[in-house]
């Protein structure tokens, strides 16, 4: 008999497995400059300067990263249990994070090319559309009293904007990958600048 329902802890505990091995892998990309020592400090800054793409990705994708995290934990905050359909498609979403280390590396090696910033949004439309996915079954089918069918504007931003920055970025990134990328960079900050006009009394 298949089971029908999964234990949030559970699902919690792999999924944060699974962000924490992702977020860790990204900062392989960072390297210490090979330089013969001794060395001028002009050479030095042209060795830390050619890391600056590495870092920019490792930035953007932790960046992103842990709005993912903050967005699946708002969902699997409610209930205590959790659907086979949900249980699956956060699999899908997990594997889509475990993914992300590789376009990373794409876009701070070639970053010139435009196929290397599909990738990357590529692969966090799959995360984005779990998520939606995920949100959907909250929505529609009830798992218990405790379940509260409300997400907050801030799951609503990631999950609806998700795919339309990477529409954005991949439409961008044939004229130039550079601005493809700048659209992700943007991203994790929209949620800081809709609070801050929250807070201002400016509607969102």
């Amino acid at each position: 008999m298949k089971q029908r329902w999964f234990n949030v802890d559970r699902i919690g505990g792999i999924s944060d497995g699974v962000f924490a091995i992702a977020m860790t892998l990204l900062v392989l990309e960072l390297k210490l400059p090979e330089l013969e020592t001794p060395v001028s400090q002009q050479v030095f800054l042209e060795a830390l300067s050619k890391q600056l793409p590495h870092f920019i990705s490792w930035l953007i994708s932790f960046a992103i990263l842990c709005r993912l995290w903050i967005t699946q934990h708002a969902l699997l905050e409610q209930g205590e249990k959790k659907s086979r359909g949900f249980t699956g498609l956060n699999f899908v979403f997990l594997g889509a994070i475990s993914f992300i280390p590789f376009p990373t590396s794409l876009i701070s090696q070639h970053s010139d090319q435009p196929l290397s910033v599909m990738i990357f949004s590529a692969t966090y439309v799959v995360a984005g559309l779990a998520l939606a996915g995920m949100w959907y079954l909250l929505e529609k089918q009830a798992a218990g009293p405790d379940i509260r069918r409300d997400a907050s504007p801030a799951v609503k931003r990631v999950i609806i904007g998700m795919p339309v920055i990477a529409m954005i970025s991949c439409l961008l990134a044939t004229v130039d990958p550079r601005y493809g990328i700048f659209v992700w960079i943007v991203f994790p900050f929209i949620g800081i600048i809709a609070r801050r006009k929250k807070v201002h009394g400016v509607p969102e």
